[in-house]
């Protein structure tokens, strides 16, 4: 949650908030003049945590000449079903690979002997390489799930920033318009 206070009437605010929005490339979900407005901001394939795909509410309180906006950001749905899709994903992929690794380290472990009897010594080497490959990239796996989670969690933290700008710049109009007059 994310709050500030401008100098001038809900009325004021309001129109000022919008059109910061609009500049800003939000879409407009809803809106209640001027009590509230709520704008979907960002994309689900964004670089920075600023512009990652996210619902804003914001809500103008009235208080005397004065106006408290408040505002409440959540991840969209749709986000969080990609990241849940990539989680289920990288873990599956590393589950498969872990129980082909143990079922071929076991059947060599088990019948290596007959392997090398009847296609030499350099089949079972070529497997022990195919292992440690298997291995390997068990290893990146895992560490790609561990660097989306905590991807995952920063963006989580940080998905006020763009609320955090949006207020600011309204707090910046607001203070330049009342010293401006």
């Amino acid at each position: 949650m994310v709050e500030g206070v401008v100098y001038f009437s809900a009325e004021w605010a309001y129109e000022e908030l919008k059109k910061i929005l609009l500049a800003n490339k939000c879409k407009i979900i809803s809106e209640d003049p001027p009590r509230s407005i709520t704008v979907e901001h960002g994309s689900l394939w964004a670089s920075r945590t600023r512009d990652v795909k996210k619902r804003v509410n914001f809500i103008l309180i009235p208080m005397g000449s004065k106006t408290k906006i408040v505002a409440h950001t959540s991840l969209t749905q749709d986000y969080v079903a990609l990241s849940v899709f990539v989680f289920a994903l990288l873990f599956i992929i590393i589950l498969i690979d872990v129980i082909l690794l143990i079922n071929v380290e076991t059947l060599l472990n088990t019948w290596g002997w007959l392997i090398d009897l009847l296609y030499g010594s350099g089949l079972a080497r070529n497997i022990q390489d195919a292992l440690n490959i298997g291995r390997i990239f068990i290893i990146f796996s895992v560490i790609v799930l561990v660097l989306c989670i905590i991807s995952d969690v920063y963006i989580y933290t940080r998905r006020e920033a763009f609320a955090e700008e949006v207020i600011r710049s309204l707090l910046n109009t607001s203070t330049s318009y009342k010293y401006s007059l």
